[in-house]
């Protein structure tokens, strides 16, 4: 039997994916793994509207470790892991590479004075490389299809960070680019 403050939460979040909103659905059933980290209903959501596929593995490895014959979680890991397969192709291609190589590069950006929010998100261990990867590579794709995301907002939509981790950086940032140029 399901607690009733979860079964609330779940069927908010329920409404808000069948709405396909995506974002606020994510946190529903985030909220309901803050209170109950093996609830299968949240697991299985979560690898639903995950965009990484990386997390979505995660999702469904917690969920079917609870429940190993689960056909829905088995069928959506097969799915999920084709499409991490997927991304690892990728990024051995040489365009993937170049990308990386001229966006991405920490080394080529050490002149800055202010470290781009990935760099530093990465420095404080919020997010790990990969996921700075995936987030690159999916602004730059959007991009490409002429609806242009900021990164961080890439991220949040993720799930690898928050609103609030992402506003605390961008003031911290702001102040930063201040404090630069006032002593410089």
């Amino acid at each position: 039997m399901i607690d009733p403050a979860i079964m609330t939460i779940l069927k908010k979040g329920v409404n808000e994916a069948n709405q396909g909103h995506k974002i606020q659905a994510r946190a529903y059933f985030f909220e309901i793994l803050t209170l109950d980290p093996d609830n299968e209903y949240a697991l299985l959501w979560q690898a639903y509207l995950s965009d990484d596929p990386y997390k979505a593995v995660e999702f469904l490895g917690r969920l079917l470790k609870l429940q190993p014959n689960q056909k829905t979680a088995r069928a959506y890991m097969k799915q999920a892991k084709q499409r991490c397969e997927e991304f690892e192709k990728r990024k051995k291609t040489a365009a993937f590479y170049n990308f990386k190589a001229v966006n991405n590069s920490a080394a080529n950006r050490s002149g800055f004075a202010v470290p781009y929010l990935g760099d530093y998100l990465v420095q404080q261990s919020l997010i790990t490389p990969n996921q700075l990867e995936m987030a690159l590579r999916l602004h730059a794709d959007f991009k490409e299809r002429g609806h242009p995301k900021p990164i961080g907002r890439v991220l949040v939509e993720l799930g690898y960070i928050n609103n609030d981790q992402l506003n605390r950086w961008l003031q911290q940032q702001n102040d930063d680019l201040e404090n630069y140029y006032l002593h410089n």
